[in-house]
């Protein structure tokens, strides 16, 4: 098991820090929309709902960039860069971010329309603790979140947090 956690650990680390991630990033994102959706009665239809819709997704994307930035750099990637080296670093991860969010915005939004186009009118998990309401805004955040969580190690793993001692040791022993 530890040789395991040894080759794998980069993907666990991150997939534990994307979930987390997500998290962050999800608070915001469906508290901002339950409560103006609540507030003002509005239909996942309406154009209100869409505007509101982004910008709870928008602040939910820099709460999570932040706690991103640094978990992935110190705990996932193990980068050691520092001063203006990690100040570049944190712009060039701000800009793979932004990339993604494009990603999410566009999923999300496609997916709430793509759903309520065919007639998707959602369902309830009934449980002691919650009911929990199935709607095509939580499906399209789920399915956004798995593109964007893919998406982000890509970037990340090639574009940001190029470690060189890393590169430069497996250079040397090839």
């Amino acid at each position: 098991m530890k040789g395991f956690f040894k080759k794998y650990r980069e993907i666990i680390m991150y997939l534990i820090f994307g979930v987390l991630t997500t998290i962050v990033s999800w608070i915001p994102r469906l508290a901002i929309t339950w409560i103006v959706k609540s507030a003002f009665e509005l239909q996942e239809t309406d154009v209100a709902y869409f505007v509101t819709y982004t910008v709870a997704i928008s602040v939910g994307w820099v709460a999570a960039v932040i706690f991103a930035f640094f978990t992935n750099k110190k705990f996932v990637f193990e980068n050691k860069e520092q001063g203006t080296a990690a100040v570049k670093q944190f712009w060039t991860f701000t800009a793979s971010r932004v990339a993604t969010l494009m990603l999410d915005l566009a999923v999300s939004n496609l997916f709430v329309l793509l759903l309520n186009g065919v007639g998707f009118g959602g369902f309830v998990i009934e449980n002691p603790i919650k009911t929990l309401n199935v709607d095509s805004t939580l499906i399209s955040t789920l399915v956004a979140a798995v593109l964007v969580v893919i998406g982000n190690y890509v970037l990340s793993k090639i574009f940001v947090f190029k470690n060189k001692d890393k590169d430069d040791t497996a250079n040397t022993n090839s």
